[in-house]
């Protein structure tokens, strides 16, 4: 995807696990031309570096990462970045995903 093609939706990818990132980078390039992968990282802080230069529109999160650090820091990337945050996560556990609404988060 070209970053400044028109319309198109920008994601940013984060996931500790390689074959989770290459299998949500193919889902998000087979839609292409409306959406194309504009960032991926490794872990939250890596996120946070790279963020302000690509402006997604979108990211895709693993909470699973670490999920209290990132429940705490989600309202305030909301807020800061305006972006819009999904998240992923293999927990069952009822409270991290309300945790994560509360923060931001707009759907798991």
């Amino acid at each position: 995807m070209q970053v400044g093609e028109a319309g198109a939706i920008k994601v940013f990818l984060v996931a500790d696990q390689k074959i989770v990132l290459w299998g949500l980078e193919q889902l998000v390039k087979s839609a292409a031309p409306r959406m194309g992968v504009v960032g991926v990282a490794n872990s939250y802080a890596e996120f946070h570096s790279k963020l302000q230069s690509v402006d997604p529109d979108v990211v895709v999160l693993d909470l699973d990462i670490g999920v209290d650090h990132i429940l705490d820091s989600l309202k305030k990337t909301d807020r800061q970045f305006g972006v819009q945050i999904l998240a992923l996560t293999g927990s069952n556990d009822q409270s991290i995903h309300q945790r994560a609404i509360i923060g931001g988060v707009r759907g798991i």
